[in-house]
């Protein structure tokens, strides 16, 4: 009889843990909310004279350059709140390579030879 009460309270305290479990899981919970990605995109537009480097997030354009010379973007990099894009601006018949951070232009050549940044 002793052994017949011990599997009855092990059988019992299986079928309470089970029902714990089951009440725990329900279905009213609402899914965690899902976190937007921002895209990012670097590109050349033509302004009817020049080409002008711009970059794109969530599809909103913003001007990198001014369109006084032809330039081009090569790449887009993004570290935490800085965007950096990569490319050329021309100064006469030769292309300076150029970084923009935050749509900061800095040279990375003095054009004395064409270069371009990617």
């Amino acid at each position: 009889m002793k052994k017949k009460l011990t599997k009855f309270m092990a059988n019992m305290l299986l079928v309470a843990a089970i029902a714990a479990v089951a009440a725990s899981c329900s279905k009213d919970d609402p899914a965690p909310a899902k976190k937007q990605s921002d895209v990012y995109v670097a590109g050349t537009e033509s302004n009817g004279s020049a080409y002008v480097v711009k970059g794109w997030k969530n599809g909103v354009a913003t001007a990198l350059t001014d369109g006084t010379n032809d330039a081009g973007a090569n790449s887009v990099y993004v570290s935490g709140d800085d965007v950096y894009v990569a490319g050329r601006e021309y100064s006469g018949n030769k292309s300076v390579a150029k970084v923009w951070k935050n749509g900061k232009a800095t040279a990375l050549t003095d054009g004395t030879n064409s270069a371009a940044a990617s």
